[in-house]
């Protein structure tokens, strides 16, 4: 659903973002350069020298991370109150009950070359059921999987009583390049000539083919009615949804019948698309609320100030970041006007080497990691320290922090700790 993506123990360089919602990425390595226009820029918070802060004698404290089993973006759903899960449930249901038959024998196109190849596929009462379009149930609906094949490789047409799908695609073995063409075709129970004018087919952009006609041409002539075949549509389970068993098998008898081409229409929007159409789920509304909550959540975790350093590296002695309140404001956690929220991305680091701790007013995140250059395997450390307005030490058992399948790392604390006994405020 999300675009985000599990990423937890990738590797790679520290200013890459994994987060596809997000339209900046920054450097880690630059501690210098500004931010990108976000919510709050770097010169929002002063960035001083270690040295003098970290020789303090005050006892630190560590907090413990707990590994949270959901993502970020579903957390966040949580928080603002969008019914991701529900909707996409709802989604899958459906996406299950219209693909059934696309995972069957009968409509899977099989390459001319095999000896099977003549059959047709008759398809009868208990068969047709299976293809009855579930939101409009005058339909039928044959679906393809055609992911393999270029769009206009693929050609339908009518003969008689029957409609044939083809299609060629380009393969490799070895060196050789071959040119394979597969085909099937599919025989309906009406004694009448199908009309080519009532048929329609569409390609979707995640390789999904649709076939559709009114169930009326299907059945014509025959003493099979459309009650009969919703009735039955009605009663079944989509558990027990037509196997290939249900439709017949026979050889190919040579008729004389004029062909007529389908037209295939190239539809811009998925078939996922569709279906959430069809069936009134609204994934898309609540998707691009969440892309504009995800915007705002993760706008300070693109900022310099909350991307871990390298503590090799020269501005090392420049690791702690002062928070005042502007910076500070940018913190506040969204849903909970109480807390502050620091994010950071964290996915080229396993969660164990992950280490936060608290020091007087001061918080630190330190972790480690291994990277590569040539053959040479090298132990990274990064770290970063963050100073708080509060005089007072901050409560450890205060602080809490979670770490997410898609690479957040969280840490939050109630707003009064981090300015207990000054005279900021952080109201709008």
């Amino acid at each position: 659903m999300s675009d985000l993506v599990d990423q937890s123990k990738g590797t790679g360089d520290t200013s890459a973002s994994s987060y596809s919602f997000s339209s900046s990425t920054s450097s880690s390595s630059s501690s210098s350069s500004s931010s990108s226009t976000k919510v709050v820029k770097q010169s929002s918070s002063t960035v001083k020298s270690s040295s003098s802060v970290l020789s303090s004698s005050t006892s630190s404290k560590s907090v413990g991370i707990k590994s949270s089993g959901q993502s970020y973006s579903d957390r966040v759903a949580s928080d603002h109150g969008l019914d991701m899960g529900k909707e996409v449930e709802k989604l899958k249901l459906k996406m299950n009950e219209e693909m059934a038959n696309i995972h069957q024998d009968m409509f899977q196109l099989m390459p001319i070359s095999s000896p099977d190849a003549e059959k047709h596929v008759v398809l009868n009462s208990d068969s047709l059921k299976s293809c009855i379009d579930k939101t409009h149930g005058d339909r039928l609906k044959l679906n393809f999987d055609v992911n393999e094949f270029e769009s206009e490789s693929i050609n339908i047409k009518t003969v008689g009583n029957k409609i044939e799908v083809h299609a060629k695609k380009k393969s490799k073995k070895g060196d050789e390049e071959r040119n394979e063409e597969f085909s099937r075709v599919y025989e309906l129970p009406t004694q009448n000539a199908v009309d080519a004018g009532n048929v329609s087919s569409s390609i979707y952009k995640d390789g999904v083919l649709t076939i559709e006609l009114p169930v009326a041409d299907a059945i014509a002539g025959t003493d099979v009615s459309l009650n009969q075949l919703q009735s039955a549509l009605q009663s079944s389970s989509s558990s027990s949804a037509a196997q290939s068993s249900a439709c017949t098998v026979r050889s190919s008898s040579s008729t004389t019948t004029s062909s007529k081409s389908v037209g295939i229409k190239s539809s811009g929007q998925s078939y996922l698309d569709r279906i959430s159409s069809d069936f009134g789920i609204d994934v898309g509304s609540e998707m691009e609320r969440l892309k504009l909550k995800m915007n705002e959540e993760m706008a300070n975790i693109h900022q310099d100030m909350f991307q871990l350093m390298p503590i090799s590296s020269p501005d090392v002695a420049n690791t702690l970041v002062r928070l005042d309140s502007d910076s500070l404001k940018s913190c506040i956690d969204r849903a909970h006007g109480d807390r502050l929220k620091l994010n950071f991305d964290v996915h080229e680091f396993e969660s164990e080497s992950i280490h936060i701790k608290t020091d007087g007013n001061k918080i630190e995140v330190h972790a480690k990691k291994k990277s590569k250059k040539g053959d040479e395997e090298r132990n990274e450390e990064f770290s970063r320290v963050y100073e708080l307005p509060t005089a007072n030490a901050v409560d450890a058992g205060n602080v809490t922090s979670s770490i997410y399948k898609d690479g957040v790392l969280t840490i939050e604390l109630p707003v009064a700790d981090a300015i207990a006994g000054t005279s900021v405020s952080l109201d709008p």
